[in-house]
């Protein structure tokens, strides 16, 4: 019978165990550490990600200023080529675009010619 006592009370002590470990997860204190402990991981990942969304944004807007450095016509005429206009401004691109006779503006890295075009050759031509 003593054994019979025994195990009961080893049964009631676990289950009042289980009951006090159950509790203690409801209680206010305990629930509100908790919470404390999410706003703190979610705030650390919403640092990250906002580390690496300003990081991607640098990188993109350092990817268009390149490409905006590498078309800008200065950058082009410091590599050795010159932008070749006609006396109403519009550029020359083509030798159709200027006619024999007429009047050139060359731009070069380091100043302007003027020129008259004596001649035009296509590459059809050469």
């Amino acid at each position: 019978m003593d054994n019979a006592i025994d195990a009961t009370l080893d049964v009631g002590r676990s289950q009042v165990e289980t009951q006090r470990r159950w509790l203690a997860r409801l209680a206010p204190d305990r629930q509100v550490q908790n919470a404390r402990q999410r706003v703190d991981d979610l705030t650390g990942r919403m640092a990250l990600h906002w580390r690496h969304l300003v990081q991607r944004r640098r990188d993109q807007l350092d990817a268009q200023r390149r490409a905006l450095q590498a078309a800008n016509p200065d950058a082009i005429l410091q590599r050795g080529y010159a932008i070749v206009t006609r006396g109403d401004g519009q550029r020359v691109t083509s030798v159709a675009h200027a006619a024999e006779g007429s009047r050139v503006q060359i731009t070069l890295r380091d100043g302007q010619l003027i020129a008259d075009v004596r001649e035009r050759k296509a590459e059809s031509e050469q």
